[in-house]
């Protein structure tokens, strides 16, 4: 928890900087080297907060290089974090 109004906008100033900060490139680069759990949570921060171009790489990232077959559950993942965010 915040301690204060500057400790807030700097973790909203961090947040900010990680949703903008990092191309589409870099994303699709960094999804191989994620386990599911990691990529999935990463990914889940782009969703909630409208970044859906950069949510597809980091997942087309991942699921290229994920040989435990899981896709479908990645997949049923963007459906349900786009439904939170539609409800919000």
């Amino acid at each position: 928890m915040p301690k204060n109004e500057y400790e807030l906008t700097a973790r909203a100033q961090a947040i900010q900087n990680l949703l903008t900060g990092l191309s589409t490139e870099a994303l699709l680069d960094l999804g191989p080297h994620l386990n599911c759990h990691e990529c999935e949570v990463l990914a889940g921060v782009f969703l909630t907060h409208g970044h859906k171009e950069q949510f597809n790489a980091l997942m087309a990232g991942h699921v290229m290089s994920d040989d435990q077959g899981d896709c479908r559950e990645h997949v049923e993942l963007k459906r349900e974090l786009e439904q939170r965010r539609a409800e919000q």
